[in-house]
């Protein structure tokens, strides 16, 4: 009986919020019941993952039940001790196992009770002794950081916060709660995204506390104060910092122009750093005066330090260019750089357009491999969505036929071998590359491209007009197929019904448009100047052997121009050969009915409906079934 009294039984659980997080430090307690009477087994706290243990013995009960414990749970929280949970009658665990365990899941908000700055400020302060917390280092050496977020069950990158916070308070006298509320908003991470030296992901104690003290002074004041506002709603600082956030922005207002002055000369030398690594040792003091000619135009700089002359090996040189080129998109400054490098081998700067077939998850995860779990969840994914929109642009083939690779859908007839054609020629640019020539340089036999190659000419139509490639397929499923679908459709109606579906803005669109038509106008143009030089060719005097020749030669790198020199069979009837004729004109009045709507003007409000042929044919549907022939 005495081993039965003194048996130690347990009771575990998790606790959790709404959406299934995890609440941490809260105070758990569980009671024998009587009839209208609790009593306290035991009591403890949840711990990081919301998760608590508690033990009881049946020497702790007394009260007039079986002598067997009737086990109810109480979730208050640590400061206040707010009932947040009870066990109702119908939950109690009666006549308790010795092993019981007992999850919650809480509806409403947990309230927060104490404010973070104080909390963390007090419990480090006495953790860390004599050690000032401006002084805090996570070094191989000194992993202050990792052993007080272990220590206090309480996440790394809080900690790592409150000691950058008092390392910039050391470097500017002003107070470290101001400078934890913007780090624990992000304002900082805010503040700088992409550009030529890259985006932040996240702000640790190796950091340079004064460049982040001079990013705090270029912050705008509205930024500033909104997440102020914010971190005092969260409870992460106490009201007075918000009520002072004026008096703090005016002590930043001291370093503003020394911030400016960094970033306009300082600064940019860290991508003269990060190059000369390469540069052979020769050729480092003509390397600083093209930086000292072109600070203000680094296209220019990179343009003249890649020349061959400024390596000592073609190795050195190859290399150099590939990080130049990288450094464009992601950043010289970029945290990844040098991972991602190592990561996709990159040897020579054709290699980075193998990076555009990373989507935004490819990119979330490269950058996740390559950064500690403190970077900012947030600004990862803003920054692999500007990394997919940049190389997008600068590779758009290559995103497009990744893109294609990953489709579900079957977009096109031959997608698959489309694809493989991608995957096989990666130098083919959508973009700049004539199909025909290109397969005809390549020497690519018909065999292998004869499946795909008016798939990638009706894409390519498209592409050059809106090289991207979710509007490329959502206007190929709108049945435009050409510039000239476009202009057929007239602009009023391509930005109101066509654009949209598309997820084409307004702005794009009318840009979207005029391309065309200026590719269609410069198409007619053509067509009515070759026409000309064509139509000499019956004329024997002008001695046009010669001519025919050259214009049978175009024709085969461009068979669609083949009708426009007369060189298939036609009718050579004087008012068949004419663009003048009626029949001529009949076809050119149905296309253009073809394409657009009508307004019935009779209605309130006016309403858009039909096609002005389809209205047409239900009227004379007769015109539809006429042959186009001499006789007619």
């Amino acid at each position: 009986m005495a081993t039965t009294r003194q048996k130690i039984n347990r009771v575990i659980g998790k606790i959790t919020g709404s959406n299934g997080t995890p609440l941490t430090d809260l105070r758990v307690a569980i009671y024998d019941i009587d009839m209208r009477e609790w009593e306290v087994l035991a009591e403890g706290f949840t711990n990081r993952e919301g998760a608590y243990e508690l033990t009881w013995t049946h020497s702790q009960l007394s009260g007039r039940g079986k002598k067997t414990a009737d086990i109810a749970l109480k979730v208050t929280t640590r400061e206040k001790d707010t009932l947040l949970y009870q066990s109702s009658i119908d939950e109690v665990r009666f006549n308790a196992s010795e092993r019981e365990e007992i999850n919650i899941l809480l509806k409403n908000a947990v309230p927060v009770e104490r404010v973070e700055y104080d909390f963390l400020l007090a419990e480090v302060s006495f953790l860390a002794g004599k050690v000032a917390l401006s002084e805090l280092q996570e070094s191989q050496e000194h992993r202050d950081i990792t052993f007080l977020s272990r220590e206090l069950e309480v996440p790394f990158e809080k900690i790592a916060h409150l000691a950058v916070a008092h390392k910039i308070s050391a470097v500017s006298r002003i107070e470290p709660v101001f400078f934890y509320a913007l780090l624990r908003k992000n304002t900082l991470l805010k503040n700088r995204s992409g550009g030529l030296l890259g985006t932040r992901f996240s702000i640790g104690v190796n950091d340079d506390m004064q460049v982040l003290l001079y990013d705090a002074a270029l912050t705008e004041r509205e930024r500033i104060c909104t997440d102020v506002e914010a971190a005092v709603a969260e409870r992460i600082v106490a009201p007075p910092i918000g009520e002072a956030c004026d008096a703090f922005i005016r002590q930043l207002q001291r370093y503003k122009e020394a911030a400016t002055s960094y970033y306009q000369e300082e600064h940019p030398r860290k991508i003269v750093e990060l190059v000369s690594r390469f540069i052979s040792e020769g050729k480092l003091q003509e390397m600083e005066t093209l930086f000292m000619e072109h600070k203000h135009d680094f296209s220019a700089f990179f343009d003249r330090i890649t020349d061959r002359s400024f390596f000592d090996t073609d190795a050195g040189a190859a290399d150099a260019g590939t990080h130049v080129e990288l450094g464009k998109l992601i950043g010289f400054g970029s945290e990844i750089m040098s991972g991602i490098i190592r990561r996709h081998n990159l040897k020579k700067p054709a290699d980075i357009r193998k990076l555009a077939r990373l989507n935004k998850t490819g990119w979330v995860k490269e950058i996740n491999a390559l950064k500690e779990d403190t970077a900012d969840k947030e600004s990862i994914s803003n920054y692999a969505s500007l990394l997919v929109r940049k190389f997008e642009n600068e590779y758009p083939t290559t995103a497009f036929a990744a893109q294609l690779e990953r489709e579900k859908r079957s977009l096109l007839r031959n997608q698959k071998k489309t694809v493989a054609f991608f995957n096989k020629h990666e130098d083919f640019d959508l973009t700049r590359d004539n199909i025909e020539r290109y397969l005809k340089t390549k020497k690519i036999s018909k065999k292998e491209s004869g499946p795909v190659v008016q798939e990638l000419k009706k894409v390519q139509r498209i592409f050059k007009l809106v090289p991207n490639y979710s509007k490329t397929q959502a206007l190929l499923r709108e049945n435009i197929r050409s510039s000239q679908d476009i202009v057929a459709l007239g602009k009023t109606r391509f930005m109101a019904e066509v654009a949209p579906k598309a997820s084409i803005n307004a702005k794009e669109a009318a840009e979207i448009y005029h391309k065309a038509a200026a590719k269609h106008t410069a198409a007619m143009i053509i067509a009515g100047q070759l026409q000309d030089v064509a139509g000499i060719t019956d004329i024997a005097s002008f001695g046009t052997d010669a001519l025919f020749e050259k214009l049978k030669a175009v024709s085969e790198d461009f068979p669609n121009l083949k009708s426009l020199f007369k060189l298939t069979d036609t009718c050579a009837c004087e008012h068949c050969r004419s663009v003048y004729s009626p029949a001529a004109y009949l076809v050119e009045l149905l296309q253009w009915a073809g394409s657009r709507s009508v307004t019935d003007l009779t209605s309130v409000p006016p309403v858009t409906s039909n096609l002005a042929k389809d209205v047409l044919f239900s009227r004379r549907p007769d015109l539809g079934e006429i042959d186009l022939s001499c006789a007619n």
